[in-house]
């Protein structure tokens, strides 16, 4: 079945890759209808507590919402992991801010990329894609602060298939938008096992009119750290992931997980204090050694 848990797009990368020789998804549900439809930790109607609602003097001025979907698999096993996460915190939230442009289109980001404060939303539900299911947040790590947590399966999405997101409202107001689902990108890497840190690559694939992610995370001492993200048109067929990309990595880095594949987003305001970003994303990952 699903697994609900707090995770990132940096950590489900890292744990993807620690188990990148397992091929398939997460097992299904006993009747193979897909993850539970509800992954509420703490009430299973998805009620928030009495005490908890805000008033608007304690919300910031401005909240940033992250709602993702995500698709990764692994180029050389075939192994595949689906995730789907639901975040807000005061604007602007890390995942959206780098830490430090590289240029060529890859910026740095904090490995923790959704901050620590968390407000709620009410339950978030998903339809259209292969499956319908909720997320409903978890009761607080500290006060005023609330957790979704995340599940993990397989198929979230086909390409153009369009994932309606519902939220039922709570400290934050509801809203409801529509994301596009994006497919498999077949991509072709550096040949052989290496990659210079001192040089840049090229990625190969069929042209697209969509957008094309390149993620990059380096291995140091078994344990995936850093999170570099760049963003190219698919137009062309290609991208140059530039050397300063790698320069990035951690210099104790010896191995580097590089991930590519398409994204779609899409920008929902219930209101001047809220923006909400719908991302999908689909990619595909192998893990080379650094010279």
């Amino acid at each position: 079945m699903g697994c609900a848990r707090i995770l990132t797009f940096s950590t489900l990368l890292a744990m993807c890759w620690s188990c990148g020789g397992r091929s398939g998804a997460l097992p299904r549900t006993s009747d193979g209808a897909g993850p539970p439809a509800d992954s509420t930790a703490s009430r299973p109607d998805g009620a928030m507590a009495p005490d908890h609602q805000l008033g608007p003097d304690l919300l910031p001025t401005r909240v940033e919402g992250l709602i993702y979907q995500t698709e990764l698999r692994d180029q050389k096993s075939g192994a595949q992991q689906g995730a789907a996460y639901v975040f807000f915190t005061p604007e602007p939230m890390p995942f959206f801010k780098p830490d430090r442009a590289l240029g060529g289109g890859c910026n740095l980001y904090p490995d923790e990329e959704v901050g620590d404060a968390q407000f709620s939303a009410g339950k978030v539900t998903f339809s259209g894609g292969p499956y319908s299911f909720s997320l409903s947040p978890e009761k607080p790590l500290k006060k005023n602060s609330w957790l979704y947590p995340g599940i993990l399966f397989d198929d979230l999405f086909g390409q153009n298939t369009m994932v309606t997101v519902s939220a039922a409202g709570d400290d934050l107001a509801g809203f409801n938008g529509k994301v596009k689902g994006v497919g498999d990108l077949k991509v072709s890497f550096p040949p052989g096992n290496f990659i210079k840190r001192s040089s840049s690559f090229t990625l190969t694939f069929p042209k697209t009119d969509g957008v094309v992610w390149v993620t990059l995370q380096g291995i140091v001492s078994g344990v995936a750290a850093g999170n570099i993200r760049c963003s190219f048109s698919g137009s062309t067929g290609q991208v140059k992931v530039p050397a300063a990309a790698l320069k990035g990595l951690s210099t104790g880095a010896v191995q580097v997980i590089v991930g590519a594949g398409l994204a779609s987003e899409t920008k929902v305001k219930p209101n001047s204090r809220l923006t909400v970003h719908l991302i999908n994303s689909n990619i595909v990952r192998q893990t080379f050694y650094l010279q």
